[in-house]
């Protein structure tokens, strides 16, 4: 597994490279955590990430990339009216906890597939994020505010 692609190429910035897989081994310890019975169920709250050492901002991008590549699936939580649910991972490289085997769906993950990612799709999965449950703000008046007056040059006579 060390050897594939899907492991291998990282995020294009120092940064991202650090926090991808800082990310994965955070979810592999609360995976251990849970004597390896809880996969699919497994909970890694944001402050757990950042604390781990993943930097804040790049935490659902270094998410996005593990999912895009198969190494994990995330099943999103969501929030609001007082109740949070957070996000659920599986380790795909692992059997689930209900027995079913793993799908080992990193060994699809081509380096073709990987560079794709880091060229155009890590782009369109930040956008596609950016707009999910967020109303789009709209002006409460002109942003043109007309001048008060008509600008004139007076000369003093």
């Amino acid at each position: 597994m060390a050897d594939d692609p899907a492991v291998g190429i990282a995020g294009i910035h120092d940064i991202e490279r650090q926090c991808l897989p800082r990310a994965f081994f955070r979810i592999v310890i609360e995976h251990t955590a849970h004597a390896a019975l809880e996969n699919g169920k497994l909970v890694v709250t944001h402050p757990q990430f950042v604390s781990y050492g993943v930097t804040g901002e790049y935490v659902a991008d270094a998410l996005d990339e593990l999912a895009y590549k198969g190494l994990i699936k995330v099943h999103r939580g969501r929030a609001g009216s007082g109740v949070a649910h957070p996000n659920r991972f599986t380790l795909t490289f692992v059997g689930d906890h209900e027995g079913a085997p793993a799908t080992d769906e990193w060994k699809h993950c081509t380096a073709d597939r990987c560079r794709k990612w880091s060229e155009t799709d890590r782009k369109l999965a930040a956008d596609k994020r950016g707009r999910v449950g967020r109303k789009k703000k709209t002006p409460l008046r002109d942003p043109e505010i007309p001048p008060l007056r008509d600008p004139e040059i007076r000369r003093v006579s």
